[in-house]
């Protein structure tokens, strides 16, 4: 099996914190070219070196034999594992000044099923709407959740589902966004953030973003079960409606989060709805204000 580690290393990056003070991940003192290698089961394996920027793209081939032998079950009852493994980075000219840094590797069973959620918005206060508002809530507030989601998630998570956090937001908030996921007791997952540089080529829609992550996610794992969450702030209506269209057998549900600030909305809401999620059936995709509103139990939404 391959698995594609997708890592960065900054200097000065520090560990994972919910510090407010962030704006300053995107502005570290200086790029550095890092030697990187990996730590499986005792045994090293060398990476390839970072770009300046810090950045390292690899795969790593593993047995089945060896991923059984390695990962646990997630679940008691469910076929989804995962296992820890090491990292050492090298940002000096000595071959023992590594630092180490450990991490999850996850191998999902071909079938079963996966949460593909949001997170601006769909599980965390940000405000996308105004820019004045989201750059507040993104770089100074501490990050409030959205009430009642991760109840929701917990219950979900307890029937052997997997989730993968998918986001347009910089990889420079991954520190902030994972320390919020633990405060909040968010079920653990992949997190699948954008490479952010201070080039044109961060310009790429968010849209268009996340569609090549989305679509890579169920290209990997083609025979899983998805049910897509996110809100109206910006694009995932039309993103998950285009994505049905691709992927109509495996996306089971489409659940968006109504962000607009009156409590009934307006008939364009609903006529944006109707447009992103046209010629599909309409027990498909449901509209919320309230997590309560949404069915705890996974068997239901399948029948819906």
């Amino acid at each position: 099996m391959n698995f594609k580690l997708f890592l960065f290393v900054e200097e000065d990056f520090g560990q994972p914190n919910e510090n407010p003070g962030r704006l300053g991940l995107f502005f570290v003192g200086r790029s550095v070219k890092v030697v990187t290698k990996s730590i499986i089961n005792g045994v090293e394996h060398l990476l390839q070196p970072s770009d300046e920027s810090g950045f390292i793209e690899e795969k790593l081939e593993l047995s089945n034999e060896d991923i059984q032998t390695l990962s646990h079950r997630i679940h008691p009852d469910a076929d989804d594992r995962q296992f820890e493994y090491e990292i050492r980075i090298n940002e000096s000219k000595t071959d023992v000044d590594y630092t180490g840094f450990k991490c999850t590797i996850y191998a999902l069973a071909h079938t079963g099923v996966s949460i593909i959620s949001d997170i601006d918005d769909t599980i965390k206060i940000s405000k996308v709407i105004s820019k004045a508002a989201l750059l507040k809530h993104t770089f100074y507030n501490y990050f409030e959740p959205v009430t009642g989601m991760s109840e929701l998630y917990q219950k979900w998570a307890e029937q052997k589902c997997q989730f993968h956090y998918v986001s347009a937001s910089p990889w420079q908030l991954y520190p902030a966004l994972r320390c919020f996921l633990e405060k909040y007791k968010y079920p653990k997952g992949t997190m699948n953030l954008r490479k952010f540089s201070w080039s044109f080529k961060f310009l790429k829609l968010p849209d268009t973003y996340k569609i090549e992550i989305l679509t890579q996610i169920i290209e990997s794992y083609p025979y899983r079960s998805y049910i897509f969450v996110g809100d109206s702030g910006e694009f995932d209506p039309e993103i998950y409606g285009r994505m049905f269209h691709l992927f109509p057998s495996n996306i089971i549900h489409i659940f968006i989060r109504d962000v607009c600030p009156v409590v009934t909305c307006p008939e364009t809401c609903q006529q944006r709805y109707e447009k992103a999620f046209e010629n599909i059936p309409d027990h498909r995709w449901t509209i919320f204000k309230n997590p309560t509103e949404l069915p705890t139990n996974l068997e239901q939404i399948f029948l819906m």
